[in-house]
């Protein structure tokens, strides 16, 4: 045993103690013998740490050698070259198009090896899809921004060069620090007008450009584009121009067409040459007048849309107009159906209008969001969803001026009993002309009894914007409740809810921990809670 072990100042060890002279020299002869033992032992330790290093270093070196050679029998080796490239095409992205980042692939494959590089380089299909950002343009240094410009368009065509004769994905929008404006034109017409030579390759392009841009787009023809299925364009330039749709005449015949989305910010008439009949997606997004067309005209261009399976319109202030009823027709793929509309008195009755000229057996998610919050449209909204024989899946509604018992007759309908997610977005009375809102007591403790059972098949509820109308306690029953039903009605799964008030309710958190430890998914947003605000890295990753 080590003397120190018994040592006679062991109650002053840890302590401020100050040692007297006296005890400073026992100390030191204490601590004579175990100071030279610490001495051997560091000798040693640098003796055995120097062995230590040569029996590592000598491990590495032949680690080294012996996983070279062991890399000639790794089995990619021996992978045909076709499988690999069937599986360098598994890691293209599968929700967007590839981008010129060497992070990613197509790119990240060639930084491999030569040989992957070789094989990368010889399969067309890894290079038939293509994100582009245009850079911004720079005026106080315009020569080093052309010469930016120039390689990522030299760079873009080495891209779409390797993509043989396959159909193209092409994606290409305006960086957001260079806006809508005439640096944009300059930053984007390069890759715009680099596309049209390819345009009998053309499968599904997306353009978030000027107007401008789109000049080149006036000389093609249907022929031009005989695989062109996807057609994307978002204008949003201060700049926009009147005669900007005179540039889409090649969709007129255009044979494989079944997707349109068009943005635009001013007015601009909508050519009536559309294939509307071959269309399975349509959104149209003006944000000024709804492409010249009212009424008669809008739910004309709809009744030819027989094939049309999701639907966006979005209903901006417009001058006044005169509408009149309308036979009912049906879309009878119709399966998405998205409104946006502006609180005007002739928006309120246009959206009431086509409410109440469609049938949609097929219906399963409707969206209806008014931008001001004074939009009543429930009654035409019900006699829809009461008039069409659907199984609704998935009602959203922001900002609709309606009453909580509106909202409770509208989830009791039958065509409404399917759904299984309801997100509601109300900002209550202080936000609108008139009293009255959606979200309240009512709704939840309407929605927490047995009978009726509203929505017996709901999994998902996205409540936002709660303020006094609704309670904690009601919140609570309703969560509780909802989430310990059994079979032939189906639990509650995930509930996302946003208040613009503070947690009243003592217990409330404690209550939420309990359901999500049974296997609740609850997210809770309260009024003093920080938002969490991210930028995609979509919007350009830098070469």
């Amino acid at each position: 045993m080590n003397h120190l072990d018994s040592s006679p100042f062991r109650r002053w060890l840890h302590t401020n103690h100050v040692a007297t002279a006296d005890e400073t020299t026992k100390i030191r002869q204490l601590c004579a013998t175990p100071l030279a033992e610490l001495a051997r032992l560091e000798e040693e330790i640098g003796a055995q740490q120097a062995r230590l290093d040569d029996l590592q270093k000598s491990y590495r070196r032949l680690k080294i050698k012996v996983d070279a050679h062991m890399a000639l029998l790794s089995p990619v080796r021996s992978l045909p070259p076709e499988l690999l490239q069937l599986i360098f095409l598994v890691a293209l992205p599968s929700d967007r198009n590839a981008v010129m980042h060497s992070s990613e692939a197509p790119l990240l494959l060639g930084r491999v090896c030569s040989g992957w590089r070789k094989i990368a380089f010889a399969t067309p299909e890894l290079w038939s899809s293509l994100h582009i950002v245009c850079p911004p343009m720079d005026y106080s240094d315009l020569p080093s921004t052309l010469m930016r410009v120039q390689r990522r368009a030299e760079a873009a065509e080495q891209w779409l060069n390797r993509s043989g004769a396959c159909p193209l994905s092409v994606s290409i929008w305006v960086s957001r620090d260079a806006g809508f404006t005439g640096a944009a034109v300059a930053s984007a017409s390069p890759f715009v007008e680099a596309l049209i030579p390819l345009s009998r390759r053309w499968r599904h392009i997306e353009l978030r450009v000027p107007s401008d841009s789109l000049d080149s787009f006036h000389y093609l023809q249907s022929f031009d584009v005989p695989l062109l299925q996807t057609l994307s364009i978002t204008n949003e330039s201060s700049l926009a121009r009147d005669d900007w749709s005179g540039n889409l005449i090649f969709l007129q015949h255009a044979p494989r067409l079944h997707t349109l989305a068009l943005t635009h910010e001013g007015n601009v008439d909508i050519p009536s040459y559309f294939p509307w009949s071959q269309l399975t997606s349509l959104s149209l997004t003006p944000t000024q007048e709804f492409f010249d067309l009212d009424t008669a005209m809008t739910l004309d261009m709809l009744r030819q849309c027989v094939n049309l399976e999701t639907c966006k319109l979005h209903f901006p202030c417009t001058n006044p107009f005169q509408s009149s009823p309308a036979p009912t027709f049906t879309l009878p793929k119709l399966r998405m159906f998205s409104i946006r509309a502006s609180n005007f008195d002739s928006i309120i009755s246009r959206v009431i209008d086509t409410f109440d000229s469609l049938l949609l057996p097929c219906l399963e998610t409707l969206e209806l969001e008014d931008y001001h919050g004074s939009m009543h449209v429930f009654p035409g909204l019900i006699r829809l969803l009461s008039r069409s024989p659907c199984h609704l899946q998935k009602l959203v509604l922001r900002d609709i001026m309606g009453t909580d018992l509106e909202l409770v007759s509208l989830l009791s309908l039958q065509s409404v009993s399917s759904l299984s997610e309801l997100v509601i977005y109300d900002r209550g009375p202080d936000w609108r002309d008139e009293d009255g809102c959606m979200l309240s007591d009512t709704v939840v403790q309407a929605m927490s009894r047995q009978d009726p059972l509203i929505c017996p098949n709901l999994r998902r509820v996205h409540f936002a914007q709660c303020g006094e109308y609704v309670s904690d306690e009601a919140l609570l029953a309703f969560l509780r409740w909802r989430s310990c039903l059994r079979e032939p009605t189906i639990p509650l799964e995930m509930a996302e809810i946003s208040m613009d008030r503070t947690i009243e309710m003592a217990d409330f958190k404690a209550a939420v921990q309990e359901l999500e430890d049974s296997g609740l998914q609850v997210v809770i947003q309260t009024e003093e809670d920080s938002w969490d605000v991210r930028v995609s890295p979509w919007e350009g990753l830098t070469l």
